[in-house]
């Protein structure tokens, strides 16, 4: 009999996982979209010492939160396909269905006669999309499998009895709580639902063994709350006004279940006035919802009270008490009900089974019939919308096409145009969402960002200067400013800036890296050593960092390390020509002839223009004995500089190897009208004269002492 459940229970979870895959098909061809770009720029996700540091070091992980779990399955993912996006929608697509099944084992556990239709509610519904067909939002996915599955295992342990499954079951919750600390409300949602069944009958124990869980839930908050403090968000809202904020959004989220249209990634933020008397009716309205049911209770049972309380108690992280980066475009975002959903569908299921019960044969199989119909219609929905995350500027004109007014459309479609090399069409967009919000803080870090690329450096600290005024801890901001501010010159400036994103953010690689370039050019060595140093550290593979500090300690005498430090920037970069210039020349030094002419032909292949690298290739083939090969370089070299007396003479000394005294007078006469105080060059003219006249059989001594005579005199 058991193997028997459990091979049905493979067969609904393959049904829910299916089912799910059909109605995200368009999700699995998308690509990045809004913030998804952060899973390919964080360097923590490429190596393990990355994921050391994730579990580690909480200020480090992106957006100030810490969720460790979350980054972890990144990291796996990132080992596993890089950057291909389609396995992390997969993955996302997966953990959907499996949590679709989860709550229908949950509900059917709870003896929920149409568990199935809530579970499959919560599987097509169209509000869901966002949380699923969203690569950064993988946070609520995951979470939302341990926390499911901690609620089964402890429901499960309150029937059988058996303490190992509690256990089991708080160690879940921890783990949902590293994957994203908003689903803290389960303790009070497993509370709800011993009220729901038991009632009166409840004891102190059920509160007791929830202790631990209530502690450990506040504990991950509190870490969190203060990690995004950090970032200086705030809506200066009184407390009153967030209350009006939690009412009109408890219902805005009921009513999206019951009629989800329209469906925006960034909904119009609501101006809220605490003077306005009609906005009071949200909160009454939000408040009256459970008095009504708590009367109705004898009559209705306790169900519809717990089920409108666990939707309320998983939205209160969200409800806009506590201040959040998001808050800033809007106070509602779909993929906050991910798991508040739940209880208005296991509701919506609670009804349809009622009706059904009560009625005849014919009714039950209406009630299922129109069930599945419904279920059907929101899969093409979810369908429908799914495709609209294809990419960050499909995603956001259809936003575009239901809140034209968001300065957020514009700066993300502008974003993605400019990737696609549409610079001017992008500046435009951008503009246009200053003309919608002059204060929009990414709007003008995205036209600094343009005009920084584009050389026009006044204009780029004009907009990030103004970025910087509104936004004053953002790093990100500081930071380019910092670098615009080095292409104007203002080196102390640029200093204080790279500084000051340091104090924010100690971690932050690059801004240690042009500290230490900044040091470097002022002679600091040292100084500048430890900066390199810290960048590398955060991160492993910064591009041009182990450059840098290859050069500081070729300075420093360092050159063992100089050494692997060009190598790493190499593997990393195996196009970056001047770590195998600076590479050759130590190798050459260190006698490794063999090595520096593999360098430099590197430096030459990647940048034919560098003349430095075909001198040192002409001498060093010359030396070999391979002549023709090193008069080839010499003469490149001498297109490059023809102005160089070192290289006429290098290249006279290789002519005359060759048994060419003509061409070779040439240049070292060359070599000496550039530089004209030059005795060996002054000796070997004279050598090859002689060669000369010898060759001619002529003894014109006179012509040889000609040349020679400046030679005497000196």
């Amino acid at each position: 009999m058991k193997k028997f459940r459990f091979s049905l229970s493979l067969l609904i979870l393959a049904g829910f996982i299916l089912a799910v895959l059909a109605a995200y098909l368009p999700a699995l061809k998308a690509g990045y979209v809004w913030d998804d770009d952060g899973i390919l720029e964080n360097p923590l996700l490429r190596n393990a010492r990355g994921l050391w540091t994730l579990w580690t070091s909480p200020s480090r992980i992106p957006q100030g939160h810490y969720w460790p779990l979350l980054y972890t399955s990144y990291w796996m993912e990132y080992q596993l396909w890089g950057a291909h996006p389609f396995g992390y929608h997969l993955n996302n697509i997966l953990l959907h269905g499996l949590n679709a099944f989860l709550v229908f084992m949950i509900l059917r556990r709870l003896n929920l006669r149409y568990a199935w239709l809530a579970a499959g509610l919560f599987a097509l519904h169209p509000v869901e999309v966002e949380s699923v067909a969203w690569i950064s939002e993988r946070k609520n996915v995951l979470s939302g499998a341990f926390f499911f599955l901690s609620a089964w295992l402890y429901l499960y342990y309150k029937e059988c009895g058996r303490r190992r499954y509690y256990y089991y079951s708080l160690a879940l919750f921890i783990l949902c709580l590293l994957s994203k600390p908003s689903a803290v409300g389960l303790p009070l949602a497993l509370l709800l639902i011993l009220w729901w069944k038991k009632g009166r009958t409840m004891k102190s124990g059920d509160m007791v063994d929830l202790l631990a869980w209530t502690g450990i839930g506040a504990a991950f908050s509190l870490l969190n709350i203060l990690a995004i403090r950090r970032f200086g968000f705030s809506q200066n809202l009184s407390f009153i006004e967030r209350c009006l904020v939690a009412s009109r959004a408890i219902l805005f989220y009921a009513g999206k279940i019951f009629l989800p249209f329209p469906l925006m990634p960034v909904y119009p933020k609501w101006e809220i006035r605490a003077g306005n008397p009609a906005a009071y009716v949200s909160l009454f309205a939000a408040l009256l919802v459970p008095l009504i049911l708590f009367r109705l209770r004898e009559r209705t049972g306790r169900g519809p009270l717990a089920g409108f309380l666990y939707f309320a108690a998983m939205l209160f992280p969200m409800l806009g008490f506590i201040d959040f980066g998001y808050m800033g475009y809007s106070y509602v975002a779909d993929h906050f009900q991910y798991l508040a959903s739940v209880g208005i569908f296991a509701l919506v299921a609670a009804l349809a089974g009622k009706v059904a019960e009560r009625g005849s044969r014919g009714l039950r199989g209406l009630v299922t019939g129109f069930s599945i119909l419904i279920l059907l219609v929101l899969g093409v929905l979810s369908w429908r919308h799914s495709g609209n995350f294809r990419d960050l500027e499909t995603l956001f004109r259809y936003n575009m096409t239901r809140n034209p007014d968001a300065a957020v459309n514009y700066v993300n479609i502008g974003s993605s145009l400019y990737r696609k090399g549409n610079v001017e069409e992008a500046i435009g967009y951008y503009k246009k969402a200053l003309d919608i919000d002059p204060d929009f803080v990414d709007a003008h870090l995205n036209l600094g960002l343009v005009f920084l690329r584009q050389g026009k450096y006044e204009a780029a600290l004009e907009r990030l200067s103004r970025a910087s005024a509104l936004s004053p801890n953002h790093e990100k901001i500081r930071y380019i400013l910092g670098r615009a501010l080095l292409e104007l010159g203002s080196i102390d400036e640029a200093r204080l800036h790279f500084s000051h994103v340091i104090q924010i953010n100690p971690y932050h690689a690059q801004a240690h890296q042009m500290l230490g370039v900044i040091l470097a050019r002022e002679g600091k060595i040292g100084e500048a050593i430890r900066h390199f140093r810290d960048a590398l550290k955060n991160d492993p593979s910064l591009i041009d960092a182990h450059y840098n500090l290859g050069m500081a300690l070729t300075q420093t005498g360092e050159k063992k390390e100089a050494i692997r430090r060009f190598r790493e920037e190499i593997r990393l970069n195996p196009n970056h020509e001047p770590s195998h210039y600076h590479l050759a020349l130590l190798l050459d030094e260190a006698g490794d002839t063999k090595g520096a002419m593999i360098q430099y032909s590197e430096a030459v292949r990647i940048n034919p223009a560098n003349a430095e690298a075909h001198q040192s290739l002409g001498i060093l083939f010359s030396l070999k004995g391979n002549l023709a090969q090193g008069l080839a370089h010499y003469r490149a070299a001498l297109e490059l500089q023809p102005h160089d007396p070192e290289l006429h003479y290098n290249m006279a000394l290789n002519l005359l190897s060759q048994e060419q005294p003509e061409e070779s007078i040439k240049e070292f006469r060359e070599a000496i009208r550039l530089r004209p105080d030059w005795p060996i060059a002054q000796s070997h003219l004279a050598r090859a004269l002689a060669i000369l006249e010898k060759r001619n059989g002529k003894d014109d001594k006179e012509a040889v002492n000609k040349e020679e005579k400046p030679l005497k005199e000196r």
